[in-house]
This record gives structure tokens, sequence and C-alpha cells, in this order.
């Protein structure tokens, strides 16, 4: 996720705060279920504050997108599996599986070390940051859970209106060659 600031920070702030709340409870009460349902509520209000295009949505420009699209397919089939991703004016989803040696969280930070450091020579930036320090990230189950969050992905730029179908978005592993939006 990319870095927010001012009344937009304070709202993000507010989720994360009331997503601690909602561990701590879980942990209290151990209530699976609750804490989970709690988890999925919060998951949705940052997509959907994300979706509504807050923050500075430098992955909107195409250069800085297909610097992070083509990050994200650098080691593709090497260090990780990506079945699907895409690429929002403000954030990035994607479902992968690292390969055997290799972490989720050394993975990103590959990618956010790169591209961070290369979108902010484009934005002629310098000592500021780029990526939210912490990214979310969720552990597929079964194969019903890694459908879901597939689809999830896909759907996502048509969902915040970026696009009619999710294989017009230039920058999504659905993109089918047409003309970039």
């Amino acid at each position: 996720m990319l870095k927010f600031e001012g009344e937009k920070a304070e709202r993000l702030h507010r989720l994360y705060a009331q997503q601690e709340a909602a561990k701590q409870l879980g942990k209290t009460v151990k209530i699976t279920e609750d804490f989970e349902e709690i988890e999925r509520d919060f998951r949705r209000q940052i997509e959907r504050f994300l979706d509504t295009g807050h923050g500075a949505c430098w992955l909107r420009r195409s250069d800085i997108a297909d610097l992070v699209a083509g990050a994200m397919r650098f080691f593709e089939g090497q260090r990780y599996r990506l079945d699907t991703w895409v690429v929002m004016p403000n954030h990035v989803h994607a479902v992968l599986w690292p390969m055997p040696n290799e972490t989720l969280s050394a993975i990103v930070q590959s990618w956010k070390r790169y591209t961070a450091r290369e979108a902010n020579k484009i934005l002629n930036r310098t000592g500021q940051a780029f990526w939210q320090p912490e990214p979310f990230d969720h552990w597929i189950r079964n194969d019903e859970e890694h459908a879901r969050c597939c689809r999830y992905v896909i759907l996502n730029p048509a969902k915040a209106g970026l696009c009619a179908a999710p294989e017009q978005w230039g920058w999504s592993s659905a993109w089918r060659g047409e003309a970039k939006s």
C-alpha cells in the first residue's frame, strides 16, 4: 500500500486500531469464528477505503504501474508462483506461492525496495516513503479460499470502477492485451 497523510492517514490509523482491538478481543474471548468475522470486516473496510482512491495514487501513472507489474512478474517461476495479481492506483494485490527456501516477506520486501527506489526516481522524490511499512497478507487454507481470493483480485479494478471488465485493466493478470486504461 502507499503512504497516506493527513485526514486519510487518521482514518486508516483508526482502522488499524480497530483491528488491534479485535485481535485483543479474539485473544481474550478465544472465539475464533467471531475474530475471523471481525478480521474480514476490517479488511473490507480497508478495501473500500482504498478503492475510493485515497492516498497519493502514484500507481495510476502508467510508467509506475508498468514498473510495479514488471517487478511482480520478474522472478515468477523462480522465487514464487504468481497465480493472479493487479496493480491498482494506490495499492497492489497478488496471490502467490513462495518456492522452497523463499519467504513471502522476502519476496514482498524485494518488490517494495526495488519499486520504491525506481518510482521515487521517476517522481523526483528523495528520502520519502513510497509504500506503507507493512503489507496485509492472508494465508490461503484451501482451494475454495484460493478461488475466492483470485476472484477478488481479478475483479478489483472493475469493482472499483476503473474499467468495465477485468481483462480491460492493463496492470493485471486478467489483461488480454487490449489498450491500457
